[in-house]
């Protein structure tokens, strides 16, 4: 007999990422949806104006990788570290954030893959909950 186990690095990701894996929900689905609650809940770890790296192993076939890191910005280059360090404000932004946008290549291969099971609306629930409510953050 196997347990299901999920860990995240919120208390509250975790518990989305696992109550989804309960209601039946797909490995991929609980990782947005814990995602989501992270970009909540411990923002500077995964934000939605960050990046996103996701390699999926199916029961079947080869691991798929997904590079959700955004291109970028066209007036990057290496006059933002003069002097060895970055700059302060808009001129510090080295990539334009992909993490929602791997969300969704990730959904999109499940979906071309297998059969999708959750809502979007299920997916995020609990990040639009915490978002309205507010929750605990750490002190970092």
């Amino acid at each position: 007999m196997f347990q299901t186990a999920f860990t995240a690095p919120s208390v509250e990701a975790t518990h989305t990422g696992m109550a989804l894996l309960e209601r039946g929900a797909t490995a991929i689905e609980a990782m947005v949806g814990a995602a989501a609650t992270v970009a909540v809940s411990y923002p500077h770890m995964n934000s939605l104006g960050g990046d996103g790296f996701w390699v999926i192993v199916p029961a079947q076939g080869e691991p798929v990788g997904i590079l959700a890191g955004g291109a970028s910005g066209a007036s990057v280059g290496p006059h933002c570290w003069a002097g060895g360090q970055s700059k302060r404000g808009v001129e510090s932004i080295l990539t334009v954030g992909g993490a929602v946008a791997g969300w969704a290549e990730a959904l999109d291969w499940q979906a071309a893959s297998c059969e999708s099971r959750a809502s979007l609306e299920l997916l995020l629930g609990d990040a639009i909950a915490l978002s309205r409510k507010g929750c605990r953050v750490s002190r970092s």
